[in-house]
């Protein structure tokens, strides 16, 4: 991408974001958190019927880290949306579903080999010495009768 064509898809884009929210913000970031708050619903509607149509199958995930991980992929949304190549929603459903099945993967294989470690590992750890030892019952009471004199 050349730079006269980023600035054409960056004219493109803030005129776009202008008319969605229907006023000129003062600053680029204002602008952009006024799209982000625009399209909270819309992102919170498309992570909910992810997670409609997925928590029987991943159950240890909630709605509220669907919304979240949709968050982010809103933001990217965002970040590479060009209003020259479509509507700006079908774009969000795609980038707020493979953010949430990005963070999905890297979920499952954590938990996969997480516990896949923990089980290798267990034949590693040993009790300690001292807990195996068992101290006779009089011995006990002679160092707590010692402890309070």
């Amino acid at each position: 991408m050349t730079k006269k064509d980023s600035s054409t898809r960056q004219s493109r884009f803030l005129a776009w974001a202008e008319d969605v929210i229907g006023a000129k913000p003062a600053t680029f970031s204002a602008l952009f958190d006024e799209l982000i708050l625009h399209f909270q619903e819309d992102k919170d509607r498309i992570a909910g019927t992810l997670w409609i149509k997925m928590h029987s199958h991943v159950p240890f995930v909630d709605l509220d880290d669907f919304k979240s991980v949709g968050t982010l992929g809103l933001i990217a949304a965002l970040n590479h949306y060009d209003p020259a190549k479509g509507k700006f929603e079908t774009y969000l459903y795609s980038r707020v579903k493979s953010a949430i099945f990005e963070d999905l993967s890297a979920f499952i294989v954590y938990r996969h080999f997480k516990s896949r470690f923990l089980k290798d590992a267990a034949h590693l750890v040993q009790r300690p010495e001292w807990i195996r030892y068992e101290v006779p019952a009089n011995e006990k009471q002679q160092t707590l009768s010692e402890m309070q004199v």
